[in-house]
C-alpha cells in the first residue's frame, strides 16, 4: 500500500523513491499516479512528504 512506502524506504536505508517513464506499460507509474495519459513523467517520494509529480 502507498501508506507503507515510507516504512519500506526506512527499512532499506533509502531517502527517496524515484519512478520515471511513461504511464503506459509502467505498472509502478500507474500505481503511483492512478493512471492517465503521460508520455514522460517523474514521481519523487521523499520520506515524510507527499509524492511530487513532474510530467510533460
Amino acid at each position: 500500500m502507498k501508506s507503507d512506502i515510507d516504512r519500506y524506504l526506512k527499512e532499506n536505508n533509502a531517502d527517496a523513491l524515484w519512478v520515471t517513464g511513461a504511464a503506459q506499460h509502467n505498472p509502478t507509474m500507474v500505481y503511483m499516479t492512478g493512471g492517465g495519459h503521460m508520455t514522460q513523467a517523474d514521481v519523487i517520494k521523499k520520506i515524510g512528504t507527499d509524492p511530487i509529480l513532474c510530467h510533460a
